[in-house]
């Protein structure tokens, strides 16, 4: 959840003011109990929140353009977890708590049905919108540049679980670009609660199952109605 990685990034205190240990904030990186969801709005709120309270507003970046543009990332990224999470979430998120390989084979049973593949059917134009963008932007690995903010947070925990879970290395290599994104993410110390870059496994399933969910979301896709093309948030938009 985007307030966990910014209570690392900050260094949450203690009730004495004292700085939390390495080891300390690490335990601050866990999903809410299921059964009180947070929605993911309210949570980015709480993070905007947390780094301004932590003196870290360089994660909200460095002028009133940047969070601007931070805030439309984060709504982005917000239309973009319905559809991943119908994708990753399977019986209403009943497996979400499990440990990782039951979880795993969970969205993989999943993904043999239907409904998933209509989900990453709903998720693929947004998804291949921010692959152009990432590919096409030259100014730095993240977002808004060579600094990340709460935007490339944000977007780690919406995209993570479905290019680790749902998204077979037929699917995954479409968005080379989202992929390179996400390792330059994941290599920052806020993520090494799940194991920074080395410690993401991606899914892979047996070529015959992979091609065919492959191919089950590309039938799915082209069922969908037409819709204005996804558009991205991008600096000079309200200047």
């Amino acid at each position: 959840w985007p307030s966990c990685v910014v209570a690392r990034v900050t260094g949450p205190q203690t009730d004495d003011g004292e700085g939390l240990s390495a080891e300390e904030r690490g335990s601050t990186c866990t999903t809410p109990p299921r059964a009180e969801p947070v929605p993911l709005q309210d949570d980015i709120q709480k993070a905007e929140e947390l780094a301004r309270d932590q003196r870290s507003a360089d994660l909200l970046g460095r002028s009133d353009a940047d969070l601007v543009l931070v805030r439309e990332w984060s709504r982005f990224f917000c239309q973009l977890s319905g559809p991943l999470r119908q994708l990753t979430s399977p019986n209403r998120g009943l497996f979400d708590e499990q440990p990782a390989h039951v979880r795993a084979a969970a969205v993989r049973g999943h993904c043999a049905l239907p409904a998933a593949a209509q989900a990453l059917a709903s998720a693929r134009p947004a998804l291949r919108a921010l692959d152009n963008y990432l590919a096409e932007t030259g100014s730095g690995p993240f977002l808004l540049g060579e600094e990340r903010t709460l935007a490339d947070i944000v977007g780690v925990c919406v995209v993570l679980d479905a290019f680790r879970l749902a998204l077979p290395g037929p699917v995954r290599c479409r968005y080379g670009a989202i992929l390179r994104w996400l390792s330059a993410c994941l290599k920052l110390d806020a993520f090494e609660c799940i194991g920074g870059a080395e410690g993401v496994e991606f899914c892979a399933w047996p070529a015959e199952e992979e091609e065919a969910f492959k191919t089950r979301a590309d039938e799915a896709l082209a069922k969908l109605p037409s819709r204005a093309a996804v558009v991205v948030p991008r600096r000079g938009r309200h200047g």
